[in-house]
């Protein structure tokens, strides 16, 4: 590495040190303990999480949890790209040095599709059209509901479509991925079984 690459590499941890510094000191004056935003995103936390621990499928706990932790790492890619980018903001956070939204992609997010995913599957209904409709709750009640409460911003021109684009999108890759490894555990037990015979 050269001289010049070395100094602008610096810069760009300096600057990274300085937003992380006056994103903790926003959260410490506006974000922190003290603020009923704070507690209104912890109980937004807690309670799905208490939902989900006592409504999961235990039969079906890692493939459901799977689906889950999918949407979640989708999410939490998307939301970091988008607050990275100023495409949105989180004005109220939990944790201040995460620039996503602790809240909405650490449990509320994949609490609701894990649900879904139960219920539908249990139902034998259409996973696009239920997965089209929790993206739907998101975007068009949640998110507008976390804006009026001046929870989320959003900036340059992001809107509700492009964010449903997300969501829905989101669902599909989630339940992609989800079936890619369900089918190599079964191709797996299906040789495993072979060679026992």
């Amino acid at each position: 590495m050269d001289a010049e690459q070395k100094k602008e590499l610096e810069h760009i941890i300096q600057s990274y040190r300085d937003t992380n510094l006056n994103t903790i000191n926003y959260w410490w004056e506006y974000s922190s303990f003290d603020s009923w935003r704070f507690w209104l995103t912890f109980i937004l936390l807690a309670v799905p999480l208490l939902v989900l621990y006592f409504k999961i499928d235990r039969n079906r706990v890692y493939q459901i949890g799977f689906y889950g932790f999918a949407i979640h790492m989708l999410g939490v890619y998307v939301d970091t790209i988008g607050t990275n980018y100023g495409f949105w903001s989180y004005p109220y956070k939990m944790i201040p040095v995460l620039p996503t939204s602790f809240t909405l992609t650490s449990s509320m997010i994949p609490v609701a599709f894990m649900l879904m995913y139960q219920w539908q599957s249990r139902k034998r209904i259409n996973y696009y059209l239920c997965a089209a409709g929790v993206s739907a709750i998101f975007v068009f009640i949640i998110h507008p509901i976390f804006m009026w409460l001046d929870m989320f911003q959003m900036y340059r021109g992001f809107n509700y479509l492009i964010m449903y684009a997300n969501y829905f999108g989101g669902s599909i890759m989630a339940k992609l991925v989800l079936d890619a490894f369900v089918y190599l555990n079964k191709k797996n037990d299906t040789i495993r079984i072979r060679k026992i015979k």
